[in-house]
């Protein structure tokens, strides 16, 4: 677990006394609500699901999901402590239930439903999914924003773990409500999902009272439409396409999985050129470079690279197997260098220099820091790129593993 002793937090320097009165204002929101709604979704869980719900997986979901929240409560504590140095202040914002309307108008439509001794368990669980899935998304949408002008490191690092969690309770929500065999009716749904949406926008218009370059309350209203839409569709339900929400989020979803099947197209293809790499370079070490430099550090040095390539190769090949189940598919990139001519044209070079009897010592370590510096690096730029995206988090954390080949590079200028 990174959180939260995993994030490097620090005071505001002199660069944030710049920052306008309204953006404050919207972090300090931000940053509150959080904690607060922490609080409730965990006196839910323990209150109310946690002793309703007698599938054993799903209990130990819940239970999983408690022990997080208590870490995320933590994290959000001492973010405000790093970053509001006054105290009275900080007493505001701790008990934000209490002191912000609009924080407090939130807790208590999340508060109404979990004591709600009538209401269905199908009702609550559409209402717990709207608290996980539209109550933190202005707030997260926000916090990226940050991210996005390079602002508050600290907390934009700790609010991208913590999404892609609150991203997977909602979905858990989703499942369940699946399973249910007698479901509340659409009416009933759309009307819960509704009256999130109309809360979540009243706390934006309270926390962001001005338009600010790049992010105004208009384009987050209709974030947020279209958040609940997406949600409505995870529970298999139409969209509320008569409001201002974003009008077909299935063709969006539909364009969205075609892109996804391009990118899988291209990202396969990224990982043939790596899984038949590794074998060239481990080929130059072995056959040339180990037998002839007779430097003990360095010799010691192509060992470990030579154990740390066999590494990757079965990493690769590992993610060849998930990502692609056609059988003919996997084949068709595990000998990519007969049947891919891109990935085959840049093996041939490489082999050409590592056989050639002809170049110099010099000539073939250029060659050789060449392949490892150049050819992988529009390769590893691109998952970066999915990195960015928050696409195939096992591809991009083993990608940023390997992705650092400098070494080699400069091994290769101190043998000049």
């Amino acid at each position: 677990m990174d959180l939260p002793h995993g994030v490097g937090l620090c005071p505001m320097g002199p660069q944030y006394d710049s920052w306008d009165r309204p953006l404050w204002g919207e972090m300090d929101h931000r940053d509150y609500t959080v904690i607060e709604e922490g609080g409730i979704v965990n006196e839910n869980l323990l209150e109310r699901f946690s002793q309703e719900v007698k599938i054993t997986e799903a209990r130990f979901f819940y239970g999983f999901q408690i022990a997080i929240e208590n870490i995320y409560s933590e994290m959000y504590s001492l973010l405000i402590n790093t970053y509001i140095q006054d105290t009275m202040k900080r007493n505001y914002l701790f008990n934000a239930i209490e002191t912000m309307p609009c924080v407090r108008t939130k807790a208590l439509w999340a508060l109404d439903w979990i004591g709600n001794k009538t209401a269905t368990f199908g009702e609550r669980i559409i209402a717990y999914a709207a608290v996980e899935g539209i109550f933190f998304s202005a707030s997260f949408a926000s916090i990226f924003w940050l991210k996005k002008r390079g602002l508050m490191p600290g907390l934009t690092f700790s609010n991208e773990l913590i999404s892609r969690d609150e991203d997977l309770h909602c979905d858990f929500a989703c499942l369940m409500f699946q399973h249910l065999r007698q479901k509340p009716s659409e009416e009933t749904i759309v009307k819960i999902i509704d009256d999130a949406v109309k809360v979540e926008q009243e706390f934006l218009t309270d926390a962001l009272p001005v338009a600010m370059i790049g992010m105004n309350c208009e384009l987050m209203r209709t974030y947020i439409e279209f958040v609940a839409d997406r949600l409505l569709v995870d529970l298999n339900k139409a969209p509320i396409s008569s409001s201002s929400y974003v009008r077909d989020p299935n063709n969006i979803i539909k364009k969205h999985r075609a892109n996804f099947d391009k990118e899988r197209e291209f990202i396969s293809h990224i990982l043939a050129f790596f899984a038949a790499s590794d074998g060239i370079v481990n080929e130059n070490l072995l056959e040339r470079f180990s037998q002839e430099v007779k430097i003990t550090e360095a010799r010691f040095f192509y060992g470990f690279q030579i154990a740390i390539e066999n590494i990757y190769s079965e990493m690769y090949s590992l993610l060849i197997n998930t990502y692609i189940q056609d059988t003919m598919k996997r084949n068709y990139l595990f000998n990519a260098i007969e049947t891919m001519p891109c990935v085959r044209k840049k093996a041939l070079w490489a082999l050409d220099w590592i056989r050639n009897k002809t170049a110099t010592f010099g000539e073939r370590i250029i060659a050789f820091a060449a392949v490892e510096g150049i050819f992988f690096s529009a390769s590893f730029a691109s998952i970066f790129w999915l990195k960015k995206r928050g696409l195939m988090p096992g591809l991009t954390f083993s990608n940023e593993l390997s992705g650092n080949r400098s070494p080699s590079i400069v091994h290769s200028w101190t043998l000049r």
